[in-house]
């Protein structure tokens, strides 16, 4: 990661606001089905949790890279809540995207898609990130880098 990406995440235009623009009124009606970092097939039911964090990334882009710290601490302020992390490679090969969050050591769990993602979630580049409520609307959206520790992204778990 460039440290140039590392600094400019600290500005504030990376912060990952929040305002009535942000609202879509996409839905996901479907379960997302994914592979853990153990191999197990896992399938996502959002009516399960209060929220889901979705991230789109992989091992080879930079500013995935960058601003993976800040979602680390976003996981670490929440855990205790009902609010499920799915951080989810783009990697070809997923063994390159564990190695990389053993060395780095993220402890959000990573996912690799195991069948198709919902047609809502496409994007055209990455990092791509969603928060989802537990009904399956898309309460927050963001193509590109952000800082995701923020009072704001918090304040939308509440």
């Amino acid at each position: 990661m460039s440290s140039l990406q590392s600094l400019l995440i600290k500005i504030p235009f990376y912060e990952a606001s929040v305002d009535n623009s942000d609202n879509t009124t996409k839905e996901i009606n479907e379960n997302i089905y994914l592979i853990d970092e153990s191999g197990k097939r896992v399938a996502h039911i959002f009516s399960d949790y209060d929220y889901t964090f979705i991230n789109f990334w992989a091992s080879w882009c930079p500013p995935c890279l960058a601003e993976m710290p800040s979602i680390e601490k976003l996981y670490k302020k929440t855990e205790n809540r009902n609010i499920r992390f799915l951080m989810i490679s783009s990697d070809q090969n997923f063994n390159k995207a564990i190695q990389l969050k053993e060395r780095k050591k993220f402890t959000f769990p990573i996912y690799s898609p195991l069948a198709s993602i919902p047609t809502v979630l496409s994007h055209t580049s990455i990092p791509y990130t969603v928060i989802v409520d537990d009904q399956g609307r898309i309460i927050y959206e963001k193509e590109g880098i952000a800082n995701y520790n923020s009072d704001e992204i918090i304040n939308l778990f509440n």
